[in-house]
């Protein structure tokens, strides 16, 4: 953080691993998160803001094409693509997930709703399986939102009734 604001850096006031410099050069965005970096911008910008982390930190500058598990595509120059099709196939073929035998048009369940205690029903991966579907959410798959977020609440104590939605929505 230190590093960053001494060679011209400011955090976002609302994104704390969000960082943003406005040169002559142009204008410059470094996205961190623990020791992995996004680093966006025109050119001369992202060049200057290169040479200047190499002077604090041992960096290697590639052309990236995944980030905390989003595939990331830049083929097109100025524009970038991001898609979560590794993170998903990984995650299907870990938990052994077959495809769901006719097309289904919304993630969740309109006609039922997940009532705490009502029918609880032990699922040893429910927490991870939701928390999957959260990463899912927070990344590419905003309709996943509403279903995960009431699936989230009964983590402690899962019932029919979301095992249900959670084995629908995988």
């Amino acid at each position: 953080n230190e590093t960053l604001k001494t060679i011209g850096f400011e955090p976002c006031p609302n994104e704390p691993c969000l960082y943003r410099s406005t040169t002559d050069k142009g204008e410059c965005f470094i996205l961190l998160y623990v020791d992995d970096a996004l680093i966006s911008g025109t050119k001369t910008a992202v060049e200057e803001t290169q040479t200047k982390l190499q002077q604090h930190f041992q960096c290697k500058f590639n052309k990236p094409s995944d980030f905390l598990g989003m595939d990331i595509n830049t083929s097109t120059p100025g524009m970038a693509t991001i898609s979560m099709t590794t993170f998903t196939t990984r995650m299907l073929e870990t938990l052994q997930f077959k495809t769901w035998p006719f097309p289904i048009l919304t993630p969740g369940r309109t006609d039922i709703k997940i009532t705490k205690g009502e029918d609880p029903q032990a699922h040893e991966s429910y927490r991870s399986w939701v928390g999957l579907l959260n990463w899912l959410t927070m990344c590419v798959r905003f309709d996943l939102v509403y279903t995960v977020k009431e699936l989230s609440r009964v983590l402690s104590e899962p019932t029919k009734d979301a095992n249900q939605i959670l084995e629908r929505t995988m």
